[in-house]
């Protein structure tokens, strides 16, 4: 048993295992009612990012896109089949290329980035604003392996902000 791997893996999934505690187990060591406790825990977290209003984007450490949920195709106006595969600079407005380069690397040394904001391409050519999170994401040995992200589109925030912003100077 490795020391600090409490997921469960299979070919397609890594999956915490709600009752591990800092060992990483095969899946043949877990009974079948753990096996289904994991199955139903990653089940549950699926629907959490599949019903999120704010995009979830997961991306490796060189920027491809690994895995998008449906907000991300509302957001972005991209299908999961149109851009898992990419790089997630397609998103991004050629002068912030070099921000997403830095952001890379310091998801790479463990950072969290925490609510940020920044300005993202849709799948038709417009910028719009965002606010970020972004974290590593690491494997079952615990190297990052990549970075999970969750973007907010804040364009209605940022109109309220400057519609207030214009009252208050007439009055």
């Amino acid at each position: 048993m490795a020391v600090g791997c409490p997921y469960i893996q299979d070919s397609n999934v890594t999956v915490r295992h709600p009752l591990a505690r800092g060992a990483c187990l095969p899946p043949s060591d877990f009974t079948p009612d753990q096996a289904a406790a994991a199955a139903l825990t990653a089940a549950r977290l699926a629907a959490i990012v599949e019903s999120s209003d704010d995009a979830i984007v997961s991306k490796a450490l060189d920027g491809t896109i690994l895995t998008w949920n449906a907000s991300a195709e509302r957001i972005f106006g991209y299908s999961a089949a149109e851009i898992v595969g990419s790089s997630i600079f397609v998103l991004i407005p050629p002068e912030l290329h070099g921000d997403e380069r830095d952001i890379l690397a310091r998801i790479a040394r463990g950072e969290h980035i925490a609510h940020f904001e920044s300005i993202r391409r849709h799948k038709n050519g417009a910028l719009f604003p965002v606010e970020l999170s972004i974290s590593p994401m690491r494997d079952g040995a615990g190297i990052i392996v990549g970075a999970s992200s969750i973007k907010r589109d804040i364009s209605e925030r940022k109109r309220a902000l400057e519609t207030a912003s214009r009252l208050a100077a007439i009055v």
